[in-house]
């Protein structure tokens, strides 16, 4: 039988939360080395190099990333670059494809196999932002503040193939 009940929140979240239980927990669970530079794993396709300079970024200065998310970042960054090829389809083609009879009449519709493949992407997207704090509900659980009126973005503003900045 697992484990019951939700999953211990890390000591860094608690930490960011401002949770007098990160002091209590302070040194009772592993601690990876941090990462030091963000260079992408060699193997990422070049798409998925882009996003990858998008959201170490982003996780790094808040030490939401170290050197065992590595290989989580990376699945994600590969994920997101298959949604994206996946989405254009869709916005191309449509979500749904007819169906026809041997004499090429249409008899029914059904959803296409990209429209199934955005779905099941798009959730284990979501899990992994869930992880890092990539979502609004997850951002507002961690703590993270804002960047403070008149500082400079994260991100230098513009636009790409794949997300807008």
């Amino acid at each position: 039988m697992g484990q019951r009940g939700p999953k211990p929140t890390p000591t860094k979240l608690l930490a960011l939360r401002g949770s007098w239980r990160a002091k209590e927990r302070a040194g009772r669970e592993p601690q990876p080395a941090p990462l030091g530079r963000t260079d992408p794993p060699g193997w990422l396709s070049p798409e998925a190099k882009t996003i990858w300079g998008r959201v170490t970024r982003h996780l790094k200065p808040h030490g939401l990333m170290t050197r065992l998310d590595v290989n989580v970042i990376a699945r994600y960054c590969e994920l997101f670059v298959m949604w994206r090829h996946a989405a254009e389809y869709v916005n191309q083609y449509g979500m749904h494809q007819p169906i026809k009879n041997a004499k090429d009449k249409v008899i029914g519709m059904r959803i296409a196999p990209y429209t199934q493949m955005m779905v099941v992407l798009s959730g284990e997207l979501l899990k992994i932002e869930r992880e890092f704090g990539m979502t609004p509900s997850a951002r507002a659980a961690f703590g993270i503040e804002r960047a403070k009126a008149g500082e400079e973005p994260a991100v230098p503003q513009g636009k790409s193939r794949f997300f807008e900045t």
